[in-house]
């Protein structure tokens, strides 16, 4: 059995997805332990540059390989998907204390700050 993902390309991780974080990341390198593959994707530390040279700019020193298996990366539209699932669970909490709170709606006028 082929490896789903393949060295540069670019996934998602399904867990952050699912909490709405979408943050890609770049397979480095791919292994087989027993009968399921095993990914690593670099993760570096971001450190400060001399401001004076590189304005804002962040140098990623420090890094390591993490490993992960194939059933923790999604694809960009998968991590988006779980992205959107979670923004719209969210908005039903954020519905229900809003009617729990205000049935009626609220009926005081608005007063500008």
């Amino acid at each position: 059995m082929k490896p789903v993902y393949e060295i540069n390309d670019i996934v998602y991780l399904r867990e952050s997805a699912a909490l709405g974080f979408l943050e890609p990341v770049r397979i480095s390198g791919i292994s087989k332990r027993g009968l399921e593959w095993v990914y690593s994707v670099y993760a570096g530390v971001a450190g400060a540059v001399s401001a004076s040279l590189y304005g804002d700019r962040r140098s990623y020193v420090h890094g390591g390989e993490l490993l992960f298996t194939e059933s923790e990366f999604v694809t960009e539209y998968q991590a988006m998907t779980l992205s959107k699932m979670n923004l719209e669970r969210q908005l039903e909490n954020v519905n229900s204390l809003i009617l729990s709170k205000y049935p009626n709606g609220d009926k005081r006028p608005y007063k500008t700050p």
